[in-house]
């Protein structure tokens, strides 16, 4: 599995009132199929429509679940993130955990596409 360190500029509040300390330090990984699927349910809402109620599958919640589940570890803070704590974060280092979700994703991308066609040793054989 895919993983990512790298630090916040302002940190995520661990602790309680004055003794809060921020914690920097962040492991990110690729999703595996459950974070996937908690996502995808976690995300459902129910609307109303001519036919009656259904669950619909909002694009924007399903992205911020799997980004709070990609995030395994932010110092002492052991994901998945709550909302409640993305949402505290200062802008600049959402940005940066929404940027580094991004670059993983686009890495693991390119990692499996160049490996496409390619025989499992290297052999050359099929």
């Amino acid at each position: 599995m895919a993983q990512h360190e790298f630090s916040l500029k302002h940190g995520l509040p661990f602790g309680k009132g004055d003794e809060a300390e921020p914690q920097y330090d962040v492991l990110m990984s690729e999703c595996r199929p459950g974070d996937l699927i908690d996502a995808r349910m976690e995300s459902q809402l129910l609307v109303s429509t001519p036919e009656g109620y259904r669950y619909v599958l909002s694009p924007e919640h399903v992205a911020i679940n799997i980004l709070r589940r990609q995030i395994r570890r932010i110092g002492k803070i052991q994901g998945p993130l709550s909302l409640h704590q993305l949402k505290s974060l200062e802008m600049e280092d959402y940005e940066r955990l929404v940027n580094e979700a991004e670059n993983l994703d686009t890495a693991l991308f390119a990692e499996r596409l160049s490996d496409r066609g390619r025989p499992d040793d290297a052999s050359g054989q099929p």
